[in-house]
Parts: C-alpha cells; structure tokens; sequence
C-alpha cells in the first residue's frame, strides 16, 4: 500500500512539474511577427458608393442635316471648341437626296 501511495505522490509531483513547465515557457515564448522591409509605391483606395452623378454642363449638340455617321471625331467627355469637326456624314444618302432634286427640277 505505501508503494502505491509513493507512486501516486511521484506521478502528482511530476504532472505538477510538467504544467509548471508548460506554463512558464508559454509564457516567455515571444509571439510570432512577420515583418516587411518599407517601400515607396502608389497609395490605393477603394471608395464604393452609390448615388447620381449630375454633370456641371450639360450642352445639347445638334446637326442641320440628316443623315448616317461615317466618322466620328469626338468621344464621350472630349472637350471640342467651336468649329472642331465631331462627326462626318456619309455622302451616299446625301448625294441620292441631290439627285432627286435635281430630277424634280428638270
């Protein structure tokens, strides 16, 4: 019976040695960092929103003639001063009108 109880007492000292152990070296165990060298780069935000964008200027632009665009100069948010070309008409539609006035005439 007193090998028993000495046996107990040995196995209880040695688990209250072990969780000391356990305990103090998590303790001093400094925590785990990643580092990074600094470096110069371009600052990136994102910014989400929803809403209405209203422009400042609105200007209508119009034409005295119908017809086709062949070509078109000018994009969207391009800035055009007067007498800039924005568009180009196709002459096919145009010139068939021309000849059927023409022909009306004589």
């Amino acid at each position: 019976m007193k090998l028993k109880l000495a046996a107990a007492a040995i196995v209880t000292v040695a688990l209250a040695v072990s969780v000391a152990y356990y305990r103090s070296a998590a303790a001093s165990a400094e925590p785990r960092l990643v580092t990074a060298n600094v470096t110069r780069g371009p600052v990136v935000e994102t910014v989400e929103a929803t809403g209405t964008v209203e422009p400042v200027d609105a200007v209508e632009v119009g034409s005295q003639v119908t017809g086709t665009i062949q070509t078109l100069a000018a994009d969207f948010n391009d800035r055009v001063t007067r007498g800039d070309v924005i568009a180009t008409l196709d002459p096919a539609s145009l010139e068939a009108q021309v000849q059927q006035a023409e022909a009306s005439v004589l």
